[in-house]
């Protein structure tokens, strides 16, 4: 039963364009739960194991909603009777105007010549104001 509505909830965000992935010990990050952002962008002051910070103090039984530093929005929870993580998204949670992306790429020190890779990946992911 639990494993029918778990599927239930990844074909519907997936119907809705929403990613979900799974995320098991040792948790290490893993390129596809950022649909490959860090990995695309030379530089290397993000390129950290973002997702196992975040797990790694997390409680059973919550459903948690974490804002990443280049405005992307996840929501996470742990599996029941596992110690597997189903995480959803990336999304964004607004539209990213000019000033925003540029206060983005000021802020983790993205090269100019990057910003087209940047502003490709906000442009493929989904607005949850506009499903």
């Amino acid at each position: 039963m639990k494993q029918t509505i778990i599927h239930f909830i990844q074909d519907l965000l997936k119907n809705v364009n929403i990613p979900v992935n799974f995320l098991a010990p040792p948790y290490t990050s893993s390129p596809q739960l950022d649909k490959g952002l860090r990995d695309s962008l030379p530089e290397t002051a993000y390129q950290s194991p973002f997702f196992s910070k975040w797990i790694s103090g997390l409680e059973t039984g919550t459903i948690y909603h974490l804002t990443d530093t280049f405005h992307c929005s996840y929501s996470l929870f742990c599996l029941p009777e596992s110690h597997s993580f189903m995480i959803c998204g990336p999304v964004l949670l607004e539209e990213i105007t000019h000033e925003t992306f540029l206060e983005i790429a000021l802020n983790m020190n993205v090269r100019e010549e990057t910003h087209a890779i940047l502003k490709n990946y906000y442009l493929h992911l989904p607005c949850v104001t506009s499903i």
